[in-house]
């Protein structure tokens, strides 16, 4: 799989998966996710004084009773 997927860049394979109607998302950089505006819409942005991180998603799951 690793060296059939290689020879395409990240856009190609979405775009394949899309034209066979196959689920798919990209998985982003740190450095994509720090910039995805739903990144901040989300409130996962954790800033202290030398960077800032993700914080993890697992914070927005409800607890079922």
């Amino acid at each position: 799989i690793e060296k059939y997927m290689k020879q395409y860049t990240r856009q190609e394979l979405e775009d394949i998966c899309i034209q066979y109607d196959i689920p798919c998302a990209p998985i982003n950089t740190i450095e994509e996710a720090l910039k995805d505006p739903q990144s901040k819409s989300r409130k996962v942005l954790q800033k202290s004084k030398y960077t800032t991180t993700l914080s993890s998603p697992l914070q927005h799951i409800k607890k079922i009773k």
